[in-house]
């Protein structure tokens, strides 16, 4: 069993002369006191005259006014109050920034919170990525590089075929039922009003892209002058050019 018998002190006030097993020693008069007693105040400290440097925290501009020795606090107070408390900027003291995504009520804390480093807003750790915010840095940039890839699409020059590949594709193309498109030399649908591609109108043309056999009735492309199915001569017989007009047996 521990004996403190012979340790600790006792208060120097002299109503008190309470043992205390840690005492405090007063730097200003090095008197040794106890617990209740180890403050200037306390113990009527002759040296620490002026060195009573506490302060009442305002609860309205959160700032510190210095109490005065031998003063009630309250007075003190308000005549703080009379002479220039502002209330604290950013509202009540104490209050903490929210994050700014709409909806979220985080508080940004020095721990809890990041700047982002493209458009620079302080948001909470859940919304810290650009596309949880709406970065107002990435949007405009993804913006503007929508934009320079549409206008070098525009600027772009359309790649035209041999003229030999395009009267072989329109060829086949008749043949299927298509039209060519003279601008881009796509194979549109024989019903496509415009073409896919440019968008270029069908040309009057392209409605009389077929001829039909006047021996076989069979419907052959403009660019066949004989008949594939027969061998017959594109128009002989007195049959009709184009099936605009219908055909006619021999």
């Amino acid at each position: 069993m521990a004996i403190l018998s012979d340790h600790g002190a006792h208060c120097h006030v002299a109503e008190c002369c309470q043992k205390d097993f840690l005492p405090f020693n007063c730097d200003m008069c090095k008197g040794i006191f106890c617990l209740d007693h180890f403050r200037y105040a306390s113990h009527s400290c002759t040296r620490a005259d002026g060195l009573d440097n506490r302060v009442l925290v305002c609860p309205i501009c959160a700032k510190g006014v210095k109490l005065v020795q031998d003063e009630d606090p309250n007075l003190t107070w308000d005549r703080h109050m009379r002479q220039g408390c502002n209330p604290a900027p950013g509202g009540a003291p104490g209050s903490k920034a929210k994050c700014p995504v709409p909806g979220c009520k985080e508080a940004l804390t020095s721990s809890g919170s990041v700047s982002c480093g493209r458009c620079g807003l302080k948001t909470c750790l859940k919304h810290r990525f650009e596309e949880d915010h709406n970065c107002a840095a990435s949007t405009a940039a993804a913006s503007l590089e929508a934009a320079a890839k549409a206008r070098a699409a525009a600027q772009r020059p359309v790649a035209r075929p041999p003229p030999v590949a395009a009267a072989a594709r329109a060829a086949a193309g008749a043949r299927g039922g298509e039209w060519l498109c003279p601008r881009c030399t796509l194979l549109n649908a024989q019903a496509a009003a415009e073409c896919g591609a440019c968008g270029h109108a069908r040309p009057p043309q392209a409605e009389f892209a077929r001829w039909s056999c006047s021996k076989c009735t069979f419907e052959n492309s403009a660019a066949d002058a004989a008949c594939s199915a027969c061998g017959a001569s594109r128009g002989g017989g007195g049959g009709s050019a184009d099936r605009s007009s219908g055909c006619c047996l021999s």
